[in-house]
């Protein structure tokens, strides 16, 4: 950062402005609500296809057919399940 002097009141005016954007006042809360609703039940589809690959070729002792049919079912129950049930206030 050569050539870029920091004083006290640049510091000051670099927090006052990220608080700023981090922190809308108004109506962006739905929209970060979206994006926490979409992103659990991303995390959760792909959790459900793991999940339910391992039981599906455990209940058919390797049936690559019931294996990727476990993974879909426990790829769409995870996502239903991440999208429901996120920790996030909104």
């Amino acid at each position: 950062m050569a050539g870029i002097t920091l004083t006290p009141t640049t510091v000051i005016t670099i927090r006052i402005t990220t608080a700023l954007v981090t922190i809308p006042y108004g109506g962006y809360a739905y929209a970060i609500c979206g994006y926490r609703r979409h992103r659990a039940g991303a995390i959760g589809a792909v959790a459900g296809t793991f999940g339910g690959g391992i039981i599906g070729a455990a209940a058919t002792h390797g049936n690559p057919a019931y294996t990727m049919l476990g993974a879909g079912l426990g790829a769409l129950t995870g996502s239903l399940i991440g999208h429901n049930s996120h920790p996030y206030p909104c």
